[in-house]
């Protein structure tokens, strides 16, 4: 594998781990379950949560 896929796929491995760390933060529940009413809110409100643009992905 080239030097180039390698930093590729771990820098990958990097975002995808802070996005999974990210999601579990903000809406698993202490048992490890997914808040399903939290998520589901936060998906539809009609007014964006200041939380959505944590991110600078959003900026």
């Amino acid at each position: 594998m080239g030097v180039f896929k390698r930093l590729f796929l771990k820098s990958c491995s990097k975002m995808i781990n802070k996005f999974t760390r990210e999601f579990a933060n903000d809406f698993y529940k202490d048992s490890g379950e997914i808040d399903w009413k939290k998520l589901v809110h936060f998906n539809s409100a009609i007014n964006i949560p200041k939380k959505a643009f944590k991110s600078p992905l959003c900026q």
